[in-house]
């Protein structure tokens, strides 16, 4: 119990940062003093810190405003109640404060006991690259394997059993291949020798072999668990998870609405998982812009908070699109009555979170009025969103800005549109907004002139500094693989050329949502021969019929993607996906970009949200890596 001791009274070693309560726990307030003296901030002023929040193994990053007093700052911010860890962390200009040894991390306890999975978000954390990029420390996998057996100890019969033995196995695995192999094929026998063996026992011995990728023995044990247990939950997380996979909408619905059915979800043991479904489908159709169908399935949600964030994608979804703005404007108006109901009730939402989303889409319905011609109506609401912008989301002070110049209050405006030309909004909406407040307020044209080169010059500055720091330069390793034709393709084919690498698999769902936008970027940069992408489809489950099925694929969703098949091959006397374990793509979607010279320039994980962040990261990536 020495470990359990440690985790919910100390974990975070340094001196500089205290926490209150030391026990955090589920919805509760939490504050914290930092003392940056001795590090890297002591002559800096900090106005945000970085507070990172895992909800069911789901990751939020949130800005929290400190206080200063004296040298110390203060801090504070609420859990909520699916809150599993706490991740605190400080920056300023770019720069992370290094926390020794491990870093400030705090697992939410239930009086002195961890909470069920929140060890095992906490192991997650010490082999993610994302601690490495905020602390400056390795992965650590020795850690890690310690984390994942307490969590199995303390929570024997938890929800997230399965998960935390499997990455235990694969936590050894990594530290040790030949003695983490043994211990899997041993647990693989000891299940072997019950006498009657349970579908979890199963899948228990599915996932080892998923560790050992041993893909005969995976399809085997999959198909006697689907003829031995037609109804078990196993079965049901594979179809599951195939009935969330993004493709057209019609067909999510019917394999989600045949899912419900086969499983009565609806009310059943899988009752909880039914909103996963009606949300992959509201989703599905607002894209597709079949609004019927889209409140349908929002109206089968039984948990209000799902309600409100899909109610914010899709408010999102047109303000970006610019499509159905009176629409937005309907359900803006629905979603912050709805925030109001949540606030009167127990919701699983805090009332600190309630209060961002309520700015968050108050800012919107301002963005939406703006974009309709209301003015006035944008300016009330985006005057109110501005003064309680505590996450600092950047749409709203520009949208304020802009509906300050309708409203001719220049003086105010000008700063703000400042700040978003410096952050790169050079597009004419914006420059001519500040072109009329910086005249209207006295200015002169040639004045105006003058400090918009600057400003330029600024924001050309500031994303140079921003890319140079997170531009790497490290030989790319060759790798030859078989495209989706046939044909064999080498990375040396293209030297002389920007090369765009995109690991993904058929059952990455972020791999594929981010597809449309590496769609219209292809697009972008068909006509220039000096850049070429390359799809690397990598660490797939089942291999059966892969390229007959990627080309269907691609045929399709009309994708003119070039795909390169990852092949197994020996490496350090494991077999492994080669061009994968090369760029270790251990985390997907994985997007490297590769300069003119072989060298790695840019690596970027996971799917932004929205095609025109992919469109706009990637086009940075290629354009700073030609220079």
């Amino acid at each position: 119990m020495a470990l359990l001791v440690y985790m919910c009274s100390s974990v975070a070693t340094a001196q500089i940062l205290a926490v209150n309560p030391s026990k955090l726990q589920r919805g509760g307030v939490i504050s914290f003093t930092y003392d940056p003296r001795g590090g890297k901030f002591e002559q800096d002023t900090l106005a945000m810190a970085t507070v990172i929040v895992t909800d069911g193994f789901d990751q939020q990053s949130k800005k929290v405003a400190l206080t200063k007093e004296g040298k110390i700052y203060h801090g504070k911010f609420q859990t909520d109640s699916t809150t599993l860890l706490v991740i605190l962390a400080f920056s300023s200009k770019k720069i992370w404060d290094l926390a020794p040894v491990d870093g400030y991390i705090y697992p939410v306890c239930e009086g002195d006991k961890p909470v069920d999975g929140a060890l095992t978000a906490m192991a997650d954390f010490y082999i993610s690259k994302y601690r490495k990029t905020i602390y400056g420390v390795e992965p650590n996998y020795q850690k890690a394997a310690e984390l994942y057996q307490e969590e199995l100890s303390l929570h024997p019969n938890g929800k997230y059993k399965l998960v935390a033995l499997q990455k235990y196995y694969q936590a050894l695995y990594k530290l040790n291949p030949d003695k983490g192999k043994a211990e899997i094929l041993s647990a693989i026998k000891t299940i072997d020798q019950q006498q009657q063996i349970s579908d979890v026992e199963l899948y228990k011995k599915y996932r080892l072999y998923e560790i050992l990728d041993r893909k005969v023995e995976m399809e085997n044990t999959l198909e006697l668990i689907s003829a031995k247990f037609p109804n078990s939950p196993v079965i049901f997380s594979r179809r599951y998870k195939d009935a969330l996979t993004p493709r057209a909408a019609a067909q999510m619905e019917l394999m989600g609405s045949k899912l419900i059915i086969d499983y009565a979800m609806e009310g059943g043991q899988f009752s909880s998982s039914a909103n996963s479904v009606y949300r992959a489908l509201n989703q599905a159709y607002l894209k597709e812009m079949n609004l019927p169908k889209f409140y349908f399935y929002l109206g089968k949600l039984t948990e209000p908070s799902f309600k409100l964030i899909d109610l914010i994608n899709a408010v999102t979804f047109f303000a970006e699109t610019k499509r159905e703005l009176n629409e937005a404007e309907k359900i803006s108006n629905w979603g912050l009555r709805l925030i109001d109901t949540l606030t009167l009730s127990k919701s699983s939402l805090s009332p600190q979170r309630l209060k961002e989303k309520r700015t968050e889409l108050t800012g919107m319905l301002g963005r939406i009025y703006y974009e309709q011609g209301k003015f006035g109506e944008a300016y009330t609401a985006l005057k109110s969103a501005h003064q309680e912008n505590t996450e600092q989301l950047p749409f709203i002070p520009l949208y304020y800005a802009l509906a300050l110049v309708k409203q001719k209050e220049y003086k105010t405006a000008l700063p703000l549109l400042a700040d978003a030309i410096r952050l790169g909004r050079v597009d004419d909406e914006v420059t001519l907004a500040f072109q009329e407040a910086f005249i209207n307020d006295g200015g002169s044209l040639s004045d105006y002139t003058a400090l918009l080169t600057r400003l330029k010059v600024e924001a050309v500055a500031n994303k140079k500094s921003t890319l140079t720091k997170i531009m790497q330069k490290i030989p790319a390793p060759n790798f030859t693989l078989l495209d989706h034709k046939g044909k064999r393709v080498s990375l040396a084919d293209y030297k002389g050329k920007i090369v765009v690498l995109d690991f993904w698999a058929t059952w990455c769902i972020p791999c594929l949502e981010a597809f449309p936008g590496m769609n219209k970027l292809v697009k972008k940069y068909q006509n220039e021969q000096d850049v070429v992408f390359l799809f690397i489809n990598t660490s797939e489950t089942f291999t059966k019929d892969l390229t007959k099925n990627i080309n269907a694929y691609l045929k399709k969703q009309g994708y003119n993607f070039h795909v390169l098949i990852d092949e197994k091959s020996v490496m350090n006397g494991v077999n492994k996906y080669t061009a994968n374990t090369l760029y270790d793509a251990s985390a997907i979607p994985l997007k490297v970009v590769i300069d003119k010279a072989g060298n790695i320039r840019f690596k970027s994980t996971g799917y932004l949200g929205s095609d025109e962040k992919v469109v706009e990261e990637l086009s940075s990536f290629i354009e700073a890596a030609k220079l």
